[in-house]
């Protein structure tokens, strides 16, 4: 399946593509951008079941090794970043306790199994995220015991979905009036069962069934007038993934296309640095400038701001992603977030 790379063009694809919509929806250029995390996910899962896959000599400690050196020093950094910016430069006070069990929260990575109300609580940027896929790639090797075919792919979607369909409604009837439902890893966690079902797809060369099944999906939320919008897009999404999978080998070769890998691999290289830092730069921007009192041009305020999601970007990728990659994974694993 792979490429003789080693890497799928398409996921390359897929992965700038999200890292930009949540920008711009960051941006507030685009509104759907934030749906750019349903891809995210998607990828989640795909990319989880073909790393055991590629290695399945290896025990599970190694893989834990190569997604906690791929993601978690990134995360860390950030976190700490954050937490210099708020308490230091802005000079924020909470009493000590609260700080410390927030750091606590934070590091053991359950940060969005708690109410926002519930002590000192930031949701740092797109941290959150990152808890729902790292608790998925926690369950991904038992996981793969169990599902390992298209058709227990599908199963276990389905029971997915149902599983978390109904604690969020249970979490929401708890604490009404409050965000928190929409922040728990349930809410989230099963768009990474649409990629793994696409991965046994691939593999069992049953792409057209899934798609098949994929627009009676669509159907039948249009018929009962579901209005969750994340299985819309997943949707879609996949859709996409399985339909792009031989695209490599469908361009032609030349300067322009040429050019055009590269800029989506570029991309797609710093797409994780990207999605993490990005949110710092429009902190630091709005320290530093007042978006509804500037007379600044926009387009100016926002090619600076644009510097610093670059700048931002790079010190995630350098100091943290980089180094810690190469220290505890051996070369950069590609088949990551």
């Amino acid at each position: 399946m792979p490429s003789n790379n080693g890497k799928l063009l398409n996921l390359d694809i897929i992965r700038a593509i999200a890292a930009i919509m949540i920008v711009l929806v960051h941006l507030e250029l685009f509104g759907w951008g934030g749906h750019g995390v349903e891809l995210f996910l998607l990828l989640t899962g795909f990319t989880a079941f073909l790393s055991i896959d590629r290695h399945k000599d290896v025990s599970p400690i190694s893989y834990y090794k190569r997604r906690l050196a791929r993601i978690l020093p990134s995360y860390y950094g950030v976190v700490l970043i954050y937490f210099f910016i708020y308490l230091v430069v802005l000079g924020e006070r909470y009493p000590v306790k609260q700080i410390l069990v927030s750091l606590l929260k934070y590091f053991t990575l359950t940060t969005t199994f708690f109410p926002r109300d519930l002590l000192f609580w930031f949701y740092l940027g797109t941290t959150g995220t990152i808890v729902t896929i790292m608790l998925f790639y926690i369950l991904a090797p038992f996981l793969y015991k169990l599902v390992n075919n298209f058709r227990r792919a599908v199963i276990a979607l389905i029971v997915a979905f149902a599983v978390c369909q109904v604690w969020v409604k249970f979490l929401e009837k708890i604490y009404e009036g409050t965000e928190y439902a929409g922040r728990h890893p349930a809410y989230f966690i099963y768009l990474a069962f649409f990629g793994v079902a696409a991965y046994f797809a691939v593999k069992e060369k049953k792409i057209f069934e899934y798609i098949l099944l994929l627009m009676l999906m669509g159907v039948a939320c249009l018929i009962f007038d579901v209005s969750n919008t994340k299985l819309y897009w997943i949707i879609m999404f996949t859709t996409i993934l399985l339909v792009t999978m031989d695209i490599e080998e469908k361009l032609p070769d030349n300067r322009l296309c040429r050019g055009a890998v590269s800029g989506v691999r570029f991309i797609s290289k710093y797409s994780y640095a990207l999605y993490l830092g990005h949110p710092i730069g429009i902190l630091i921007m709005k320290t530093l400038i007042d978006k509804e009192t500037t007379t600044m041009p926009m387009p100016l305020y926002w090619l600076i701001e644009l510097g610093f999601f670059v700048v931002m970007t790079f010190i995630v990728y350098q100091v943290f992603e980089k180094p810690f990659a190469k220290l505890f994974g051996g070369k950069r694993v590609k088949d990551a977030v």
